[in-house]
């Protein structure tokens, strides 16, 4: 069955916990129509007990709303910070990194070429 039009602009996540980690994928554009979507993945991410996440791009379209991405992100970082905890991003667009590079919100050993190296990251993390 083909996908509405609406299927494909909306902003889906799907959450995997194990333990202290927490991997949110993200499906779909970051767009300001999906602000609410955003909302409920960040309240989410709140509500687990994990102390690490872990944020997959991977399936998120190059196309973004530059104020939208850097309000989900800075809040999601608040979420993790108040847990004392990490946040590592995986799959990045390289367009998205830079704008949150550029407005102060992301570090580069806080990004991840892909879900794995995050992972490694975050053991990194834990041990140190």
């Amino acid at each position: 069955m083909a996908k509405s039009s609406e299927d494909v602009t909306k902003l889906e996540f799907f959450l995997a916990e194990k333990g202290p980690i927490l991997i949110v994928n993200l499906v779909g554009p970051l767009l300001k129509r999906n602000a609410d979507y955003a909302e409920e993945c960040i309240q989410a991410v709140s509500a687990s007990s994990a102390k690490w996440v872990i944020m997959n791009f991977r399936d998120v379209p190059p196309v973004f709303d530059e104020e939208i991405c850097a309000s989900i992100y800075s809040s999601l970082k608040k979420a993790v910070w108040k847990k004392a905890g990490s946040i590592r991003l995986s799959a990045v667009h390289p367009e998205l990194r830079k704008v949150l590079i550029k407005r102060g919100l992301l570090s580069e050993d806080e990004v991840a070429n892909n879900l794995t190296e995050a992972l490694q990251k975050l053991a990194l993390t834990s041990v140190a």
